[in-house]
């Protein structure tokens, strides 16, 4: 992402354009802004400075920039990602501890995120920026369900969260007839003498990122002030003076050529590449590891009725956050699906549909040292993703994997299970040390930032975009919209004031008809 009197470069290498670009360039008035790649996040951030900036600047461009032929094709995508609408509530990997003590900090700090999306998305739906939100946003019950050996985890999570405003409405139980009214395709065929606990918060949702992303950007493009160019990928930048110049290139091979006083590069893959290619100081300090994953699918019409939940597990021990085993319902195109998963794959592509070349792209002499260092610190890690992966080759096993979570889903006739590959994640290797959240990155002088991201990206977007116009544009926070767009954006609020919590989640629950 490029923004600030960005300008055409008169000696871009497409000649027979260059005329046209000086033109455009001549007029320093109008600031112009551009973005690369159009999944959640950056759509999420361009809807927000589009409907900031009109009280604000006098004249705003925005030039969209993306390497697919469409948006939100990598991980945005319905199938392409793990988790939809993290809110804390049944994410055990977000409360690490065990039957002594649970450490809530993260959990409590998500769901106030969470609930900043949530404003932002009530006012896409009330200013028909996004049409059809309640085919976008669904009401789904989140269960925390473990067996015998984390029961008295998951009661000292519930007591310790029980106690929080935000998960005040949570429950408990340990009795299967109580929980197989919950979750009974998980507890069929569950056997009487293999005990069982759960948690449930009937307030929870699901979010099809995709469909989300899709509409936000065609409202952009339907926007006077808004160019979006597909199949175009950013080649290069460098620093060259007080500015920076960008690169591109598009499919038919035509290339053109930016300068920009500052850069914003985010995008799952391609922002640990333009930080490499950026050459400030800091990007030393990063390398990355691309995973694969997959799921099983099935499309289970009406299931709803009794399967309207997201249910979690824990990780089996030593094995990372990502393998957290979950049942899910998705609505994705007026359908109603389950999956089943994830199962991670050793693949070393930055993209799924991409090639091992991407990521040795990527690659630095200086980076050896980080990834053996990473990789000595993580052999369970690796093991894991070995096994997942020879696991992934049989159908059967991946269903025996099933079977452990869920005995009757399985054998079950009417559910054609098929394994679908996910996108890729892209973790972010800092020092030489494995991280799973989300990263900004920032040069000394403040002029280039380059988002690294994980999970829970895509459900606290707003609140990561929201947070970056803080600090890069902060005369935007003085824009009328800004206080409708976000009624309550201050997070320690939501948290230490239960009345304004309410207040707030009561107003946008309704407007999201949730």
């Amino acid at each position: 992402m490029f923004w600030q009197k960005l300008h055409w470069n008169p000696h871009s290498e497409n000649k027979e354009d260059a005329s046209d670009i000086q033109e455009q360039s001549t007029s320093m008035k109008e600031k112009v802004l551009v973005i690369a790649w159009t999944g959640v996040m950056w759509t999420t951030a361009w809807v927000l400075i589009n409907e900031l900036s009109k009280s604000i600047w006098e004249s705003i461009k925005i030039i969209i920039l993306e390497s697919q032929d469409g948006p939100a094709k990598e991980c945005s995508n319905a199938f392409n990602n793990a988790w939809t609408g993290h809110e804390s509530n049944c994410e055990l990997n977000f409360t690490p501890g065990d039957k002594h003590n649970v450490n809530i900090e993260k959990a409590l700090h998500i769901h106030a995120q969470y609930n900043i999306s949530k404003q932002f998305w009530s006012y896409l739906s009330e200013k028909n920026i996004v049409k059809n939100i309640k085919d976008i946003i669904h009401k789904v019950k989140h269960v925390s369900v473990v067996q015998e050996n984390d029961i008295e985890f998951l009661k000292k999570r519930y007591e310790t969260m029980k106690n929080h405003h935000f998960f005040d409405k949570m429950i408990f139980s340990k009795k299967l007839k109580e929980i197989s009214k919950w979750i009974p395709l998980i507890t069929k065929e569950w056997g009487e003498n293999n005990p069982i606990a759960a948690t449930i918060v009937p307030s929870g949702t699901d979010v099809n990122y995709w469909q989300l992303t899709e509409e936000m950007a065609e409202y952009l493009e339907n926007q006077k002030n808004v160019e979006v160019h597909y199949n175009t990928y950013v080649d290069k930048i460098e620093k060259k003076g007080e500015e920076w110049s960008i690169k591109t290139k598009n499919k038919d091979k035509v290339k053109k050529t930016y300068r920009a006083d500052n850069v914003l590069s985010a995008a799952w893959w391609g922002a640990i590449q333009l930080l490499k290619k950026s050459g400030i100081p800091q990007a030393k300090n990063f390398a990355s590891f691309p995973i694969g994953w997959g799921f099983l699918m099935t499309e289970a019409e009406n299931i709803s009725d009794i399967h309207n939940i997201k249910a979690y597990s824990k990780a089996e021990k030593w094995n990372p956050p990502m393998s957290v085993p979950h049942l899910d319902i998705r609505y994705v195109n007026g359908k109603t699906y389950i999956l089943f998963g994830p199962f991670a794959l050793f693949n070393l592509k930055m993209s799924k549909n991409g090639s091992f070349m991407e990521y040795l792209k990527t690659l630095r002499l200086h980076d050896t040292t980080k990834l053996l260092k990473s990789s000595t610190h993580n052999v369970d890690l690796i093991k894991y993703l070995a096994k997942e992966t020879y696991k992934a080759r049989s159908k059967e096993d991946l269903i025996k994997e099933l079977e452990k979570f869920a005995p009757w889903l399985g054998s079950k006739e009417g559910f054609d299970w098929k394994f679908i590959r996910a996108g890729q994640r892209v973790q972010i290797i800092e020092d030489g040390e494995l991280n799973f959240g989300t990263k900004m990155v920032y040069s000394d002088d403040g002029r280039y930032a380059s988002l690294l991201w994980a999970s829970p990206w895509a459900s606290v977007s707003p609140d990561i975009t929201k947070e970056w116009v803080e600090k890069t544009y902060p005369e935007l926070t003085k824009a009328p919209a800004f206080k409708e767009i976000f009624p309550e954006p201050d997070k320690d609020i939501l948290r230490n004031d239960p009345e304004r919590y309410y207040e707030v989640k009561e107003k946008v629950n309704k407007a999201l008809g949730i």
